[in-house]
């Protein structure tokens, strides 16, 4: 009821703020006062609508960087011929490399890194994201007991408990795995997640190596390398 077509501006009391601030809203002179606030209310939902967008992309955006991040540490800690090629079929496969026409059952094939905790449970540790999907989804048992880093890319390490109870020890040992085949590897205190498989479980269309997981509790340690050598199998 304050304006007329011609307008300049709106002076308005914004009733949200404490203090009834003033809001000064520019207007179309060409447009009648119904006109311009159906306008404003475009624009509004237009924003809007464009905000929820931005934060689907972000959370996209950053579970891009994630798996990028997961894989260039792959590479840092990794030698061998064998899993390189995995890696490179792996990110070829993601759309990142041009394909070389190769199927993908002639994937190198690799074992997971063997480890045995102080009391004799067989501890596994995936080398690179498909073989870390493999080891969780296909080869542990829904008893046996998952690692990883929290927040921080990392292998996925397995204790196979064979429906055993695995002491304090062994979970400190392979929470340890944990934090050593991780970013956090030179980090003192690294908080490492651990429940049993069963609670761990793949989104539709989350990349290779990506997981969510419930109910589980955390250890912090600190990597050594002395004891990583002296659990892991050789031969």
């Amino acid at each position: 009821y304050r304006l007329s077509k011609g307008d300049h501006e709106a002076v308005v009391e914004n009733f949200f703020a404490e203090d009834a601030h003033i809001i000064r809203i520019p207007l179309d002179v060409r447009l009648t006062p119904v006109e311009n606030a159906q306008r404003c209310f475009r624009k509004y939902t237009k924003l809007k609508n464009g905000q929820s967008e931005i934060l689907i992309q972000l959370t996209q955006a950053q579970a891009e960087i994630d798996y990028l991040e997961s894989v260039l540490l792959q590479i840092e800690q990794t030698s061998e011929a064998s899993n390189l090629e995995a890696i490179r079929m792996e990110l070829a496969d993601e759309g990142y490399l041009k394909s070389r026409g190769r199927k993908k059952d002639k994937r190198p094939k690799s074992a997971p890194i063997q480890y045995r905790s102080s009391e004799g449970f067989e501890i596994l540790v995936g080398r690179n994201n498909v073989q870390n999907d493999e080891l969780t989804l296909k080869t542990a048992s829904n008893k046996d007991i998952w690692f990883h880093t929290k927040s921080v890319p990392g292998s996925h390490v397995i204790i196979r408990t064979q429906g055993k109870v695995a002491s304090e020890e062994t979970l400190y040992e392979a929470a340890m795995l944990a934090a050593w085949h991780s970013k956090a590897r030179l980090s003192g205190q690294v908080p490492v997640d651990y429940t049993e498989v069963r609670h761990v479980s793949k989104p539709s269309g989350a990349k290779p190596g990506m997981v969510i997981y419930v109910q589980y509790k955390t250890l912090f340690v600190t990597p050594d390398e002395a004891v990583v050598k002296k659990l892991q199998v050789h031969g």
